[in-house]
């Protein structure tokens, strides 16, 4: 390390991404998350169905039955130019992964009205399936 990294308090000699690349891969591994999205490719890749269906079932175990799982899932909220952008696709599959891991319902994104209306529907749909059985 070199006398001005100790000089400057705002620079370092670690290389940040490689800080946040091997805290993700901790993450995954803490977490269970098996093959999950690399670093760099997570914000254009998002979380896949099969991501939550496992987070559902891991809260479900962890709880042992003493609360209630809802996973919250996407249904189109504002995200940076470089990210995945949800389709109606998206949380219908997120939601139909809760489900069928047991989860006791799902929440949509932070507020109504970053929601995109065909996704809900999606969604919606998806539960009402998961109802029929």
């Amino acid at each position: 390390m070199s006398s001005s990294s100790f000089a400057s308090p705002g620079r370092s000699s670690f290389d940040e991404s490689e800080v946040r690349k091997g805290q993700l891969t901790l993450n995954h591994h803490f977490l269970n998350h098996g093959d999950g999205a690399k670093f760099d490719q997570l914000p254009a890749a998002g979380l896949s169905p099969d991501y939550v269906a496992r987070e559902a079932r891991r809260a479900l175990a962890g709880v042992q039955g003493q609360r209630r799982i809802l996973p919250g899932t996407d249904a189109g909220i504002p995200t940076a130019k470089n990210a995945r952008k949800a389709s109606p696709d998206d949380p219908s599959a997120a939601t139909s992964a809760a489900l069928k891991a047991a989860a006791h319902g799902v929440i949509r994104s932070r507020k109504y009205s970053e929601m995109r209306l065909a996704n809900l529907a999606a969604a919606d749909h998806a539960v009402r399936d998961a109802l029929k059985g």
